[in-house]
């Protein structure tokens, strides 16, 4: 008996994610935006397992934060600990 062709339901042309200094974006392959997901200046977005959820990096604060692409929720991940200032000692030439 001969295997047929079956088209998955409920599919959706793919997308991708694209991350710069005006936040996240789904975009279509042609280009077109499919939606705005934050306005957060992002870099490296990255998928979770189960693709529901986005982590990406915040380059102002260090911050790695979660996106709920269902919800569009945004949540810090990771705070980096601050840094104390570094103080400049003065030296003594002979």
């Amino acid at each position: 008996m001969p295997l047929q062709a079956t088209e998955p339901k409920n599919t959706k042309p793919p997308t991708l994610i694209v991350a710069n200094e005006d936040g996240l974006r789904e975009l279509r392959y042609d280009g077109s935006e499919v939606r705005a997901l934050s306005k957060t200046p992002a870099r490296m977005p990255r998928f979770l397992p189960g693709g529901k959820d986005l982590l990406f990096y915040v380059r102002a604060t260090g911050e790695i934060r979660k996106l709920s692409l269902e919800t569009r929720a945004e949540t810090v991940s990771v705070r980096p600990p601050p840094i104390a200032p570094c103080t400049l000692v003065e030296s003594s030439s002979p």
